[in-house]
């Protein structure tokens, strides 16, 4: 069983607010909500609000009454005070009242998504963050990766890093480190066969799932119901992880550039079996550092961008007949009518390219030349 409890207040998706709301309790001296505060320790509660969310860590020491579970299809059917008495969570235990600052020892925060937030966009945001993390010095509690299973086992293991200095994040190492793009990538795999696939995706309305795409097979990590996308990390973060989504399947590649307003979320390294999360449930996990996944479809409104690798084009050409040179001119042509941005993912660094370009001029429609193949015939 985990040494610690965790009290959740952030989603899986993070927000600037997450922030805030954590200054907010520390600067107030105590946790304190109208209801009784909910906490969470290796259970169903623990992956549905600790992993990849914002949350403070609570010493053992606190007075917390485990509640009892009660199948979910029941819970809507209690009313009033008793509903409080029963949880449709393995894991959870309530504390009435308040919980002072001496029983938190540390927070977590979701590093990977801290790193792609656009702390730009409201400035307020980002003098929080200040604000938090010098608390954090201050009151010398621990800052741990909640989007990392590995660090919340070894945090739970050494009991605690203050005796084991092990992470010191600073506003810069957060903010102002290396780029992490802000949208997110789908790549479509081999150079003929995408071709096709990203045409159907542009006419029939947007990406699906296998299972509604009608395979019968649903090998991979993705599985049946979900949609594979990445994002690109800092370039230290692939000489560690040779296995990622990005270099494998939109670097070079035809793949689709996705609003990052989709609700996507990220998957947990499949390595990770931590020996005190025994009770996992519905965990999606990757072989890849980078994936993310979407449930169901995305659909042709989250579509922003399509990434053409003009020089591997180039020297496909001998290979292409002429039904795949007419399919490229109709997908090129339909982006343009659909207003998509066009990029050319053949370069090292297209995507930093395009994404300081969106930043500088958001409503600019941005467009590579595609004039390499005019005058082909085979």
């Amino acid at each position: 069983m985990s040494k610690f409890f965790y009290y959740g207040f952030g989603g899986k998706i993070f927000h600037g607010e997450d922030v805030e709301i954590a200054v907010e309790n520390l600067s107030f001296g105590r946790i304190k909500e109208t209801s009784p505060i909910r906490l969470y320790r290796d259970g169903q509660g623990f992956y549905e609000f600790v992993e990849g969310c914002t949350c403070f860590i609570i010493s053992d020491k606190v007075k917390a009454s485990k509640i009892r579970m009660i199948k979910e299809k029941y819970i809507k059917y209690l009313k009033g005070p008793f509903a409080q008495l029963f949880s449709e969570y393995d894991d959870e235990y309530q504390v009435r009242g308040s919980i002072p600052l001496s029983m938190i020892v540390g927070i977590g925060l979701p590093m990977d998504q801290l790193k792609c937030y656009d702390w730009e966009e409201i400035p307020y945001y980002k003098s929080q963050l200040q604000e938090l993390l010098t608390f954090v010095k201050d009151l010398k509690i621990d800052i741990v990766n909640t989007d990392s299973l590995i660090c919340l086992r070894d945090y739970n293991e050494r009991q605690g890093f203050l005796e084991h200095p092990i992470y010191d994040y600073s506003l810069e190492r957060i903010v102002d480190g290396n780029f992490c793009s802000r949208y997110y990538y789908h790549g479509l795999g081999k150079i003929r066969d995408s071709l096709y696939y990203l045409l159907s995706i542009l006419t029939t309305g947007g990406i699906k799932s296998k299972r509604l795409l009608g395979y019968e097979s649903f090998y991979g990590y993705n599985g049946a119901d979900y949609v594979s996308v990445c994002k690109k990390y800092p370039k230290g973060e692939y000489r560690q992880n040779r296995m990622n989504a990005f270099y494998s399947y939109v670097m070079d590649s035809f793949c689709l550039i996705l609003s990052d307003s989709i609700p996507a979320f990220k998957l947990s390294p499949d390595y990770i079996r931590p020996n005190i999360f025994d009770k996992v449930i519905d965990r999606r996990v990757s072989d890849m550092f980078d994936e993310w996944q979407v449930k169901d479809q995305i659909p042709l409104s989250s579509i922003i961008g399509i990434g053409i690798p003009l020089k591997k084009l180039k020297n496909f050409m001998g290979r292409l007949v002429k039904e795949d040179f007419e399919t490229l001119r109709k997908i090129v042509l339909l982006a343009k009518e659909l207003g998509l941005d066009i990029v050319d993912s053949s370069h090292p660094k297209f995507v930093e390219k395009y994404e300081a370009s969106k930043k500088e001029k958001p409503n600019k429609i941005y467009q590579v030349k595609i004039d390499m193949f005019d005058g082909y015939q085979k």
